[in-house]
């Protein structure tokens, strides 16, 4: 052992952070160390990654330290957070068929959080794919449509099993459309140095599978054990999004697949009932900011100004998706009021029917063996779109030499 080194550094947000040099690594705490009790102050003090361009097999167990996250700024932080988080689920919870929101919302979080991973598609193209269901092999909209898809299954999956390593495989698999697991060979990220402008490795994440699976164990553990480690679920959840991308466990896919455990962990724990948190919009927009303070994490130990961003991308986040449930219940009322000074049939069914996805067709409409939740003929399908168009309700598409029916209002407030 090498004798060790005491001494001090500025990080960001953080006046000053005591570090130990020992063994060529650094171990961080917020308070003076006492080299008389190294030994018992090395196991609160966070390591830090020492050489970005190796496999990081020695990061840490979670959980951090208390001091890193039970702080007066952050918890003022997270009592705003969880009262935004408390209203939106009051409002959801309200409604007669939140399933409506969740379809509209979560087909949006599909496309942002695909967006942060540089995979695009516009709307229409998004909204054609959906609302015929139409099986497509490869491309940035399938790899959409199996996003939104693992959102719904893995929603499922907790409430039936639990959070466990088969339904995190599971959900990068569902993601991805592949058929393999956790990772056996060497990964790294890269990055552009401002100086050169050239693309450099900025972290190596662990190599090792066994290690991989005692880094995902710990982390599931840590999530689920509420006995063991007695920490706010919100705070878990942010925490636990920062190890998951530092484990980094899969080829690729890693951060839609723990931008998806975000939320579900929020419902597994019944802060949310549904997976209706937009929170991937919030992350788009301020993407420079998201890398840096998670990669910030591993590199200076900076866990305050990474959970302060998160925190604030939740209250921001579930304050937007309150506004955006609230005016598409308006809206519905409103066409529900239009509907009712006409001689339609099953206006309620209807009003819920073009407002469960953006896109209608007529075939979304016509009751058949293979679209038994159908509600018409195929002739009063298509004479009711054509009324719904002639009064404003809806605006008629031509995409692809094929008609669509889009929900203007909806895409709207979608797109706010």
């Amino acid at each position: 052992m090498q004798i060790p080194h005491l001494g001090t550094i500025e990080l960001p947000y953080i006046k000053k952070v005591y570090y130990l040099m020992l063994d060529n690594q650094f171990l961080l705490s917020l308070r003076p160390t006492s080299i008389a009790n190294i030994n018992y102050k090395i196991i609160l003090m966070y390591v830090i990654d020492p050489d970005r361009n190796k496999p990081w097999n020695g990061l840490p167990l979670l959980p951090p330290e208390e001091e890193y996250y039970r702080t007066l700024p952050i918890m003022e932080r997270l009592i705003g957070a969880r009262i935004a988080l408390a209203k939106l689920k009051e409002q959801s919870d309200s409604l007669p068929n939140p399933g409506i929101m969740v379809t509209t919302i979560t087909l949006q979080e599909a496309r942002q959080s695909s967006a942060i991973e540089n995979v695009f598609t516009t709307d229409d193209e998004l909204y054609k794919v959906f609302s015929e269901s139409i099986e497509i092999r490869e491309g940035p909209t399938k790899e959409i449509i199996n996003y939104r898809k693992a959102i719904f299954e893995g929603f499922n999956y907790l409430k039936d099993q639990g959070l466990n390593k088969n339904v995190i495989v599971d959900l990068y698999r569902m993601i991805k459309n592949e058929s393999d697991g956790i990772r056996e060979h060497e990964i790294w990220i890269t990055g552009i140095n401002e100086v050169t402008k050239e693309r450099v490795r900025v972290y190596t994440p662990p190599s090792d599978k066994f290690i991989l699976e005692e880094k995902l164990d710990n982390l599931i553990d840590f999530i689920t054990n509420d006995d063991k480690y007695k920490v706010d679920p919100v705070l878990k959840m942010i925490v636990g999004h920062a190890q998951f991308e530092a484990i980094h466990p899969f080829k690729d896919g890693n951060g839609r697949t723990g931008r998806i455990l975000n939320v579900l962990i929020l419902t597994m724990k019944e802060v949310l009932s549904d997976p209706i948190l937009y929170l991937s919009g919030y992350i788009n927009r301020t993407k420079d900011d998201y890398y840096y303070h998670l990669g910030n994490v591993t590199k200076n130990g900076n866990w305050q100004a990474w959970i302060n961003y998160m925190l604030k991308a939740v209250q921001d986040t579930a304050y937007v998706t309150y506004d955006k449930i609230a005016s598409i219940h308006s809206s519905m009322k409103e066409a529900q009021n239009t509907l009712a000074e006409t001689n339609f049939k099953k206006q309620h069914q209807l009003i819920e029917k073009i407002y469960t996805q953006p896109f209608t067709t007529v075939k979304h409409l016509t009751k058949s063996n293979d679209n038994p939740d159908g509600l018409y003929s195929e002739n009063t399908s298509r004479n009711y779109l054509a009324e719904l168009t002639k009064i404003g309700m809806l605006q008629k598409v031509n995409i692809g030499g094929n008609h669509y029916f889009k929900n203007v209002q909806l895409t709207n407030i979608l797109q706010q």
